[in-house]
């Protein structure tokens, strides 16, 4: 399915997240759905698994919800290509259900 730049830019909340990385169009509200003060305690003890080579496997984004709504509804190819191999999309996002591929990006 193709998505429209305009559709992913209607999904610009935390309760409906869109972004785009490269050609798709991932859907992350779940993946932020976790309280702010979950947000804020998974946060500080990634950073501690960080130090410790297991920083994904706490399943929590280490830069917390804030990073990823910056680009809500935008895309976030750039800033996601710096800090990540495109690989955890699936690996932390769609095996665990916490993010959802709505389809690629109209050109």
């Amino acid at each position: 399915m193709s998505v429209s730049a305009e559709e992913v830019a209607k999904h610009n909340t935390d309760k409906d997240c869109w972004v785009i990385v490269g050609d798709q169009v991932l859907d992350v509200t779940n993946f932020l759905s976790r309280s702010d003060a979950d947000q804020f305690l998974l946060q500080h003890v990634t950073m501690v698994l960080y130090f410790l080579q297991t920083l994904y496997e706490a399943g929590e984004h280490p830069g917390g919800k804030k990073s990823i709504m910056m680009f809500a509804g935008k895309d976030a190819t750039e800033e996601f290509d710096m800090l990540h191999d495109r690989k955890v999309i699936k690996k932390y996002g769609i095996d665990e259900g916490t993010v959802e591929l709505k389809g690629t990006i109209k050109k």
